[in-house]
């Protein structure tokens, strides 16, 4: 049988959890950590082109387990075939390892400053 395709996904675990195809930009995640030299990092891209689903793959990598911290079995079991579980030394110093904060404002619009900090307020 053939894997679905995560149309719309918008969460990694989720297509792992599916088995869904998944194009692995997992190496993106060290080159973050281990190259980029800034304060602060802007990914602007285009609608769909997958802004949120890389998000989502760097809570799932770094976020710590709150009901039990050091448990990195959710972790381990995501990203078991993925490039950045090759990198050992890397996953033993990150994966699971943060406190994380998920944002996404996907479903914030408004036609001026105004009415996108009033649906910000009530989403």
């Amino acid at each position: 049988m053939l894997k679905p395709i995560g149309i719309g996904a918008e969460l990694f675990h989720k297509l792992i959890e599916n088995d869904c195809y998944y194009v692995d930009k997992t190496p993106f995640i060290r080159t973050v950590f281990k190259e980029n030299k800034a304060d602060v990092m802007l990914i602007t891209r285009p609608r769909r082109f997958g802004k949120t689903l890389t998000m989502s793959t760097f809570y799932d990598f770094l976020a710590l387990n709150p009901e039990n911290p050091g448990d990195v079995s959710r972790q381990e079991n995501w990203f078991k075939d993925t490039k950045i579980f090759e990198d050992k030394e890397f996953c033993a110093k990150y994966m699971g390892k943060f406190p994380v904060i998920f944002i996404s404002l996907k479903s914030v619009s408004g036609n001026d400053f105004i009415g996108a900090y009033q649906q910000l307020g009530s989403t």
